[in-house]
């Protein structure tokens, strides 16, 4: 008697799951290696990528806004920061103690505020 071979979904999932992230982590390393390169080799690439890494942080900092999430919030203010030194705004960097307190605290603050 034939019997039908199902194969086990959950361990195909996780093997999946873990190809993909190998691939992504490799890919991700590519791209940061590529991205290094030409960093390197032209002004004008350095200066396009810096402005796409300030263009992410502020989607980034969007986002957190939108959805509400205050760990996105805290992450994308603090890549913010940086930028903020660089265009002489050293007001956001007087607060910076504020948005660096351990996680403990500002989710208890942030639990009393709701």
């Amino acid at each position: 008697m034939l019997k039908a071979t199902v194969p086990n979904y959950t361990n195909f999932m996780q093997i999946y799951s873990h190809v993909h992230t190998i691939f992504k982590l490799k890919l991700e390393q590519a791209l940061k290696d590529k991205e290094d390169e030409l960093a390197t080799r032209s002004r004008t690439s350095k200066l396009w990528l810096s402005y796409s890494s300030m263009v992410q942080t502020s989607r980034m900092l969007i986002m957190a806004d939108r959805t509400g999430s205050w760990q996105t919030h805290i992450a994308a203010v603090t890549e913010c920061l940086p930028i903020f030194a660089a265009a002489g705004h050293f007001n956001p960097l007087l607060h910076d103690l504020f948005y660096n307190l351990p996680s403990k605290y500002v989710s208890h603050i942030w639990d009393g505020m709701q």
